[in-house]
């Protein structure tokens, strides 16, 4: 959905415009791009004859990657594009310069690739990073400008990759987890939980100088599921950085991620996009004119399902757990309304954003009732001798199911005597009448029970009979 349009990528859009489009593959596809989260893989060192190589290498790692919580719970909020960009020649450039290992740690070579992927970047040897920025920003404005998160895969067997922007990954046999820990990075902002070096250090959300678990910004999570304050070293600046776990995948490969790092992700997840696909109606103004309104959500849902759904008249909640609802007349007071539906997720995964109530999306419509409630005066009952009649006139008659006459010889026990249908329907006036042929001996106690096509009903005054 690209809310935050990468800055860099507008400083490139003038040599964007003269950029050569490459071809877009699907990878996943779970719905419209500005309601998803996009992912996009670019290839590097890719030649034009591998590039279906390329395809069958982004499908494996998006299927790893989506099958690593809580990528796997929210998958359904993502789609995946894979954009094939052939390289002169095959592979990434190794120039032999890093000074953390003995060199040549693999033969050094000078790669023609397209967006300049190299090893031994600052001199860090597993350190693989697409140096080319201008040529990967011109390639995404031309050929998918909409991408949420860039991925660049580099055709090498050799072990690296690099967060930042991109998060890059070689295609050594870690190549999914090296993406998954890089994406950690790039989409989730993640420090690693071992030790980078002090150019590193920084305060993260899974990271920082603060040791008192009572006070540490993950200190809802302390003593849950191995998370605690944890020391980066023992002496030296190391000793004064903590990190939350000691066997997250922003430390280990092939680990699950902790549960302040799942968190994390979540809370990005919900920074780009929502769950509220679609709804209906659209127009934010609706007026009752006397047929049922109906109001419904189209959700895109984790797995399982965390979503709550709450439904508010006038901020007073009447249901709850349902995507779709209808009102009737007596569902909506008179004037104008507020109608509102929440979305909340409610899942376990997270404390960080509304504690006990999960992210919660609103929705809000207005909704107008200008219909009169039906008035019913002059209600008359005469005692005729051997009989009774009685006589009634209403106004505002609309949405009437039927005017059911009742008797009671008490006054408390009312039974139905009979049922007159609405002249009109029309919200204008109308007058009724009917004989009770049969009175009671003693007191007779009479009233109207309205009946509304909602199913609603109200009562008239009492009129009494003495016979």
């Amino acid at each position: 959905m690209n809310r935050a349009f990468n800055t860099l990528l507008l400083l490139f859009l003038g040599l964007a415009s003269s950029a050569q489009v490459f071809p877009v593959e699907t990878i996943i596809s779970n719905g419209v791009d500005d309601q998803r989260i996009n992912f996009v893989i670019l290839s590097d060192g890719y030649t034009g004859p591998q590039l279906t190589t390329f395809i069958t290498d982004a499908t494996n790692i998006s299927g790893d990657v989506f099958n690593k919580s809580p990528f796997l719970e929210y998958a359904s909020f993502f789609n995946v594009y894979a954009i094939k960009v052939p390289s002169g020649e095959s592979g990434a450039d190794h120039p032999g310069t890093a000074s953390d290992v003995s060199e040549p740690a693999h033969p050094v070579i000078d790669v023609d690739n397209y967006f300049g992927s190299t090893f031994d970047y600052f001199n860090i040897h597993r350190l693989l990073v697409p140096v080319n920025s201008s040529a990967v920003f011109s390639v995404l404005a031309n050929s998918y400008a909409g991408y949420d998160q860039i991925i660049v895969l580099t055709n090498t067997p050799y072990y690296g990759g690099s967060g930042g922007v991109f998060a890059t990954t070689s295609l050594e046999n870690s190549a999914s987890e090296i993406a998954i820990h890089e994406i950690g990075h790039s989409f989730a902002y993640l420090a690693d939980e071992y030790w980078a070096g002090d150019a590193y250090a920084n305060e993260k959300a899974n990271m920082t100088a603060n040791s008192n678990p009572v006070t540490v910004k993950w200190s809802e999570w302390v003593g849950q599921g191995g998370i605690n304050v944890y020391a980066h070293g023992n002496s030296g600046n190391q000793a004064n950085w903590f990190r939350p776990h000691q066997n997250c995948e922003m430390r280990f490969l092939n680990q699950q991620f902790c549960a302040v790092c799942k968190e994390a992700f979540i809370d990005r997840i919900y920074d780009l996009t929502d769950p509220i696909d679609n709804y209906s109606p659209a127009t934010g103004i609706i007026t009752y004119t006397g047929s049922p309104l109906n109001f419904s959500l189209d959700l895109v849902t984790p797995v399982p399902n965390t979503l709550k759904t709450v439904w508010l008249m006038n901020g007073v909640p009447f249901a709850s757990y349902t995507d779709d609802i209808t009102l009737n007349g007596g569902d909506i007071p008179q004037g104008n309304n507020t109608l509102e539906v929440q979305v909340i997720d409610t899942t376990l995964m997270s404390k960080s954003y509304a504690p006990a109530s999960g992210y919660v999306f609103s929705l809000n419509w207005t909704v107008k009732n200008n219909i009169l409630p039906v008035e019913l005066f002059n209600f008359v009952a005469l005692d005729r001798g051997t009989y009774v009649d009685l006589s009634w006139s209403v106004d505002h008659e609309q949405d009437i199911k039927n005017y059911e006459v009742q008797r009671s010889g008490n006054g408390i026990d009312f039974h139905s005597l009979n049922s007159l249908q609405p002249k009109a329907n029309d919200g204008g006036p109308a007058d009724y009448e009917m004989s009770d042929i049969y009175p009671l001996d003693g007191k007779n106690y009479y009233r109207i029970k309205i009946h509304e096509s909602d199913g609603s009903f109200n009562f008239s005054p009492i009129r009494v009979i003495n016979r």
